[in-house]
């Protein structure tokens, strides 16, 4: 049976990036009420201000910080219907310049804040018979150069999520697996957004993405391009490995 979106209120991490905020309009357009959750403030006012709408609400936080259940009590309390689990920074570096602080930070935002958030909301989301979706990355089931540690943070949340799959009864799980986007990537703290690399816009990806959640899919594999990724690494990975050297 179809999801129906309207009036739900949904949690979206990293709601002031690019994905986030096309995210946060898809819901809109679904009548779905959201909790904008960014650590940037000044984004999050950009994205009211942009939005227009009364049914959006923001919450700064810090994703680095958000590994304990304690951390989304607040959220907690508004019982959510649904989280999109969104947020995530990344690295473009060889391994040798990547450092522990690099690693520890990626999983702390990209793995340990969904952590966090889960032992929180997920009762509730059992309860009301919810949703959790992630946005993880072809990176989350093949290797890609020069992200030593965030593929293996998009790896690790990949797994939750089919893990929890198999364990939680009454909520639906959904992970997006999209290729690169048209526009730019945030990356650490350390290293400015890197420029655009791929055709799949923002606005694609959220749309398949709201769509999934209402249509209750396990998986989405964006664009048809990442499906063929897929099969081609489980059949062949060194040719995958040849075309990932052309898009590192």
């Amino acid at each position: 049976m179809k999801r129906n979106l309207k009036d739900k209120l949904v949690v979206v991490t990293g709601a002031s990036g690019n994905l986030g905020r096309a995210l946060v309009t898809g819901l809109l357009q679904k009548q779905a009420r959201v909790m904008a959750v960014d650590v940037d403030s000044q984004g999050l006012k950009d994205l009211t201000m942009e939005v227009q709408s009364s049914l959006v609400q923001t919450m700064v936080m810090d994703l680095m910080q958000a590994s304990s259940q304690q951390a989304w009590e607040e959220i907690r309390s508004l019982e959510p219907d649904g989280i999109i689990l969104n947020a995530g920074i990344t690295r473009i570096a060889p391994f040798a310049e990547t450092s522990e602080q690099d690693f520890r930070s990626i999983f702390e935002v990209n793995f340990f804040s969904s952590v966090g958030a889960l032992h929180a909301l997920l009762p509730g989301l059992q309860v009301k018979r919810g949703f959790v979706a992630a946005v993880s990355s072809v990176s989350g089931f093949a290797p890609l150069k020069f992200r030593s540690a965030y593929s293996p943070s998009k790896h690790a949340i990949s797994a939750l999520m089919d893990t929890l799959r198999t364990e939680v009864t009454g909520v639906d799980f959904t992970i997006a697996y999209p290729s690169f986007l048209s526009t730019e990537v945030k990356s650490s703290s350390k290293q400015a957004s890197r420029s655009a690399r791929g055709s799949l816009s923002p606005q694609d990806v959220a749309a398949a993405i709201v769509s999934g959640v209402e249509r209750r899919k396990p998986r989405l594999l964006l664009p048809f391009q990442a499906k063929l990724a897929r099969l081609l690494w489980a059949l062949w990975p060194s040719r995958f490995l040849r075309m990932m050297e052309k898009r590192a």
